[in-house]
């Protein structure tokens, strides 16, 4: 019974818990690496990755959205790309 508990609820419905985890933590696109401003994004400097998110911040949920796009501002590691670092490429 402790496995069952472990896999979740039968017929693939997540627990109350998970369920508010998941609403909390959704997977945003953030840096693989340090990227510098003025970068332009290529598919290897971002990944999808689930995290808390602040409150107001305007974060991309979609890789095709900041892949080819240039940043305005850095990025650290594992940080967040929000819609305000990006632009269009001069």
């Amino acid at each position: 019974r402790t496995a069952e508990a472990a896999l979740g609820v039968a017929g693939g419905w997540t627990t109350d818990a998970e369920t508010a985890y998941r609403n909390r933590a959704l997977k945003v696109v953030v840096a693989r690496r340090d990227l510098a401003a003025g970068e332009v994004v290529s598919a290897t400097d971002v990944m999808l990755k689930r995290t808390a998110l602040a409150d107001g911040a305007r974060v991309v949920f979609r890789l095709d959205r900041a892949v080819g796009r240039e940043l305005t501002a850095p990025v650290a590691a594992h940080e967040a790309v929000t819609a305000e670092r990006l632009r269009e490429p001069a």
